[in-house]
């Protein structure tokens, strides 16, 4: 028994001497201009991280910008603002509570909420950071939700996107 006692403490210790990582985290640069936010999005493409939306900590409004992250020169780059599309009308507001995944190298922004049109949303649009342009999707066609999960599969060339909530009026919260 003490032969086997043994052998577990070896190799949890030699597993965590392995796959440690101690003391890993590295402050980076904070995105120019920004305050703490609450509620945004972040995807990652090609190595580069991006961050955008939620609500300003300072104002407490809602973001429509995003920002590119390299960690290699440690700089932050703005690149194109995300729109918000209600039905047919595409407006250049903020959201917030946004749901975000990856999928081939496109970045997805799905949904959340808009405090400026005061509206739940079903919009999906892809990011191609190759032209840094923003194209609208068609909608999600569940109900329009906030605070929802996200994942992409570059195996499956799918994302997934599900839970969440939103109000209706008369319904309550669904």
């Amino acid at each position: 028994m003490k032969k086997k006692t043994l052998l577990f403490y070896l190799v949890l210790f030699a597993g965590v001497q392995v796959f440690g990582q101690g003391d890993s985290w590295k402050k980076i640069t904070s995105v120019p201009g920004c305050t703490a936010r609450t509620y945004s999005v972040a995807f990652s493409i090609n190595g580069k991280g991006y961050y955008g939306t939620g609500i300003d900590s300072v104002t407490n409004k809602e973001n429509s910008d995003i920002w590119m992250y390299d960690s290699g020169q440690d700089s932050w780059t703005q690149v194109a603002s995300l729109p918000v599309k209600s039905g047919a009308s595409v407006y250049n507001v903020g959201r917030s509570a946004a749901s975000a995944f990856t999928v081939n190298d496109m970045g997805y922004v799905v949904g959340g909420y808009s405090s400026d049109l005061n509206i739940f949303l079903k919009d999906v649009w892809e990011f191609d950071a190759a032209t840094n342009t923003w194209t609208s999707k068609a909608d999600f066609p569940g109900f329009a939700r906030a605070y929802a999960i996200a994942v992409g599969s570059d195996m499956w060339g799918a994302g997934f996107y599900g839970t969440g909530f939103s109000f209706k009026q008369g319904a309550g919260w669904t």
